[in-house]
Formats: structure tokens, sequence, C-alpha cells
């Protein structure tokens, strides 16, 4: 019983009984997408790209905005008192004449005034403009600035036999105190002597169409010389270079340096000796210029009223 029942059991469920795997053509599956292949790798691909863009627009942005304005470093200004120091201290010690080759202008110490002014003294006087001396002293030493707002006085004592005191006047220029002055007393005492020492003398020179036409020129001699003889002196020289560009002429000339031969004044009336080869030689014009040019130049002293020429 047990037996037809198995059978019957397996007669009524066919598809339960195994089959052999021979013969069977396995399922072809169907072909992925390269997206669905490599999804995780495009998902994070992306993220490194969106990370990105956003640093960069970031950037961007920042970049746009208006930046704090730093604020620059404070430059330190070099003391007026040190820099007279430092600068004294090197002249001093310079070997050679520091006036030379404008030596003396070395570093940003000075004014452009200043320094012209110095260049000039140089040629007008023996004594050195910035020691205010003719030699130089063993020391210095500098006192404390007197300093209101952009302009400092700083005293500076120089070591001679008697102890010198000048004030030196500074600008601050930019970043720079500059020297725009040295008081110089000794300076100025010799300008003042040699400028009281000296006077004014007027000559007449042929200027015009006519023989007679003068025009006036002003020299400077020293006071002592001031005389009728020093002017025809200078007379029978002729008019300078720069006298002629501004068109002063004369028969006189260097070559007639010697012309002058002497004068006598009584009365008034001031008689002129002049070398006869060079007077007499001259034509009629010639001769009028002379007269002219020696009656007005002799007649601008007081005690000459006429001139006579022989």
């Amino acid at each position: 019983m047990e037996d037809t029942a198995s059978q019957n059991s397996q007669s009524i469920h066919p598809q339960m009984v195994p089959q052999s795997q021979e013969g069977v053509q396995p399922q072809e599956t169907a072909p992925q997408n390269i997206f669905t292949k490599y999804k995780k790798y495009f998902i994070g691909l992306g993220g490194v790209v969106g990370a990105a863009l956003i640093v960069l627009l970031t950037l961007f942005i920042l970049s746009k905005l208006e930046k704090p304005v730093e604020p620059e470093p404070v430059k330190e200004i070099t003391p007026p008192d040190q820099i007279v120091r430092n600068y004294f201290n090197w002249y001093i010690g310079f070997k050679g004449n520091p006036l030379v080759g404008g030596s003396y202008k070395i570093g940003n110490n000075f004014t452009q005034a200043y320094m012209d002014k110095v260049d000039q003294l140089v040629k007008e006087t023996d004594i050195d403009p910035i020691l205010c001396a003719r030699a130089r002293p063993l020391g210095l030493s500098v006192e404390e600035p007197d300093i209101s707002g952009s302009k400092a006085d700083v005293y500076i004592n120089l070591d001679f036999e008697e102890n010198q005191r000048m004030k030196i006047t500074m600008y601050l220029d930019g970043d720079n105190w500059k020297v725009d002055d040295v008081e110089c007393t000794k300076i100025d005492e010799q300008k003042r002597i040699e400028e009281e020492s000296k006077s004014t003398i007027t000559l007449y020179f042929k200027k015009g169409e006519t023989c007679e036409d003068t025009g006036s020129v002003l020299r400077e001699i020293p006071k002592v010389k001031h005389s009728v003889t020093t002017a025809l002196t200078l007379l029978v020289v002729g008019p300078t270079n720069d006298e002629k560009l501004m068109g002063f002429e004369s028969v006189f000339s260097q070559e007639s340096a010697d012309t002058f031969q002497g004068m006598r004044v009584a009365g008034g009336v001031a008689t002129i000796k002049l070398n006869q080869d060079f007077y007499g030689g001259l034509d009629i014009c010639g001769r009028k210029q002379v007269e002219m040019q020696v009656m007005r130049t002799v007649t601008e002293f007081v005690e000459v009223s006429k001139v006579v020429v022989e």
C-alpha cells in the first residue's frame, strides 16, 4: 500500500522530479547602463566638483569685498640734533676739502637754497661757510634742538681756541630734517666790512647814433680809491664785454690803457692830459666821443664843474 501511494504521489507532481542540467542553455542577462555600473564613482566625482565650485565661488566673492586698509608703518625720523652731530663729525674728519667738487653735499642734509648759498659764499670769501672758520675745530658738541612744528633751531659749539657757537636752522622735508641756514657771524661781519669799504663810480661811454651820445655804467671800487683819477683810469680802458653786449662802445680800449697821463683841479676846473699820440690820431667824431665821455664822467664828482682835455 505504501509503495502504491508513493508512486501515485510521484506521478501527481512530476515538476518536483529533478532534471539533469545537461543540455540546458543559460538565460542571457541584459547589458548594464554605464552610469549604473559606475554610479558610485560618478556620485563621488560630482561631490568633489561641487565642492571645488563652492570654494571658487567663495574666493571670488571674498575677492570682491573691500579689503581693510592696513595702516602704513610709521617711519622713524632722525632727530635734527643727531643729523647735525653726525654730519659735522664727518665733515671735520674728511680728508681734503669737502667744499671742492661739492663733496659736502653728501647725503640729504641740506635744502637746495642753502647749497646754492654755500656755493656762492665759496666764491666770495675764504671762510669755510659750513664751519664759519678758516680752520677745523678740535671737536664739537651739539645742544638740544628747539623744535617748533616743522622748524628746528640747533646750536652747535665748535672747539677752537675760543669756543664758537653757531645757530643752525633746519626744516622738516618729508621724513628728513634739512639744514636751511647757518648763522655765521664771521662771514656776516666780513661781508659787512667789505660792503662798507666799497663804493660805486659812474662811467660814461658812447651809446647811441651820434658821436656825442653817451650812456652810464656803474662800477664797484674800493672806497679808498673813489676819486677822479680812479674814474679816468677805468674810463680809458673802455667798456667791459658785458657792457658791450648792452650796447656801450668807445674809442677807448685795453690798448689805450696808458692814455690818461695826469690831471689837475683848480677852481672847479679839471684839466685832463691825454696821450697826444692817441688823442691826436682820432678823427673829429672820435675826439667828440673822448671829450663827452671824459666830461660827463669827471663832472660826477662835486669838486668838478668844468673839464678841459689837452
